[in-house]
């Protein structure tokens, strides 16, 4: 048994002689420091925020409904709004703060913190539409939140953030019209694919975690983010192949309860990507022909669009409902290009029919 116990705290430390019991009590009563190994940060490529100027959404719209894409990016018209639609802010301003986190190697220092903050006050400040004051609170706090949460896990080795690749074609030799650009996210190696190089894809949602991957299983904007990234040379070229999306889930909060996160992996088939790319050429080609005067078909289907889910869901309809419902009638809420009134049109050579047919 031991005959000397010396009491540090609520701890104790037994000892054979006195003299072992001295020691050791000089000793703790010195300042314990260590010294950290910090290892140099590889560098992170980081580019500007917002979508490309070719990439999925502008071609989306086409899919959807091809008389939505040809009266939105063909004839230019839109209806004039006041402040942008509080869901639309919210995911550009946790896209903007998510970014910047992880451009700084995932600190949560109060200067990165502030930095983080100062980004998604600079996209208020420079976004074409007003944001609510709701919409960058809102923000603000889910970032925060998100911080916490992510820094306590194993972190992600980033590559590269807000990354632009292409333009690239879908086919050898296809014409310049005919390749498209994506905005990556981000590209890195998770945790969550064994540090495997994947493309991260930053998904805000009312839905389910579940509904956001049963809905990015198969969608064209993770489709062809893996193509172009395969023929791209920003893409496997530069950084080598990737195994696949990393969908970075935020399932927003309420008043009663805080946002949640999670993270989901999803691969991809040699198959599905042949197909895709074919399927896209053809799409695109109908995009490509399509003037101010094609006739072009509606699809009735995508009068509406969906969000939230279950007791929150709510509908949302397309900006030209009341175009299409009225014609000339509702011209007058609808503006082109040049901020002229589509219902002060007159005929042209470039724009023979009228704005509303």
């Amino acid at each position: 048994m031991k005959k000397f116990v010396v009491k540090v705290g609520n701890i104790k430390y037994p000892f054979d002689t006195k003299e072992e019991a001295a020691a050791f009590l000089q000793n703790s009563k010195k300042p314990q420091t260590r010294t950290l190994a910090i290892p140099q940060m590889p560098p992170i490529e980081v580019g500007a925020s917002g979508p490309s100027a070719a990439g999925w959404h502008s071609v989306a719209d086409f899919l959807a409904c091809h008389k939505m894409g040809q009266l939105r990016y063909v004839r230019g018209l839109r209806r004039p709004v006041h402040q942008m639609f509080n869901p639309f802010a919210t995911g550009i301003l946790v896209h903007a703060g998510r970014g910047t986190w992880l451009a700084h190697h995932c600190r949560t220092d109060k200067a990165t913190r502030a930095v983080v903050k100062a980004a998604v006050e600079k996209e208020v400040r420079d976004a074409k539409l007003p944001m609510s004051l709701q919409a960058e609170r809102s923000s603000l706090f889910m970032i925060d939140e998100y911080i916490n949460y992510w820094s306590a896990r194993a972190l992600p080795k980033t590559v590269a953030v807000e990354y632009e690749i292409g333009p690239a074609p879908f086919a050898p030799n296809d014409p310049f019209y005919l390749m498209r650009t994506a905005k990556l996210d981000d590209v890195g190696r998770y945790a969550e694919s064994n540090y495997q190089l994947c493309i991260g894809e930053l998904k805000t949602t009312s839905q389910s975690v579940k509904s956001v991957v049963e809905e990015y299983t198969l969608h064209g904007q993770t489709m062809m983010q893996q193509h172009l990234w395969r023929v791209a040379k920003e893409g496997a070229a530069k950084h080598g192949p990737v195994v696949g999306t990393m969908l970075d889930i935020i399932v927003k909060g309420s008043a009663k309860k805080k946002p949640s996160f999670a993270r989901e992996f999803i691969p991809f088939t040699e198959r599905q990507l042949e197909w895709f790319a074919v399927s896209m050429r053809g799409y695109l080609k109908a995009i490509v022909a399509t003037d101010w005067a094609t006739p072009v078909p509606r699809n009735v289907t995508a009068c509406a669009k969906s969000y939230g889910e279950g007791a929150r869901e709510f509908k949302v309809p397309c900006e030209f409902r009341d175009l299409c419902k009225h014609g000339r009638v509702a011209a007058g809420k609808y503006v082109d290009k040049n901020g002229r009134l589509a219902s002060q049109w007159q005929p042209t050579a470039d724009e023979p029919t009228p704005p509303w047919e």
